[in-house]
């Protein structure tokens, strides 16, 4: 099991429209569906519950500071090109996309 962060990314709508971090956001999700431990993480570094958004890939959007704090809380850094394979592919409850997400922690570390 794994909950996952991928890069900032500045958007051209805006989502965090002031200081230095203006426009970057990022994503929490989990790669295997356990969306119990995705909202606990998302609790401990200060989420509502209704910030969840259900689509494809279940997540909550993060500000900069956010990632910060739930990389800290024990979020995986993975790339955003993982992101988008588990959306596309629907890999959330894969053994493959957890394997993944467990290479990309060790080459982090």
């Amino acid at each position: 099991m794994a909950i996952c962060v991928d890069p900032l990314v500045k958007w051209s709508c805006g989502v965090y429209p002031y200081g230095p971090t203006r426009g970057k956001s990022c994503h929490l999700f989990t790669n295997d569906g356990d969306l119990d431990a995705l909202h606990e993480l998302a609790a401990s570094v200060g989420l509502r519950r209704e910030w969840f958004q259900n689509d494809e890939l279940p997540h909550y959007d993060l500000s900069p500071n956010k990632r910060d704090q739930a990389v800290a809380a024990g979020a995986i850094e993975v790339d955003r090109r993982y992101a988008i394979w588990l959306r596309r592919k629907g890999k959330r409850h894969s053994v493959i996309a957890a394997g993944v997400a467990e290479e990309a922690k060790v080459k982090a570390e």
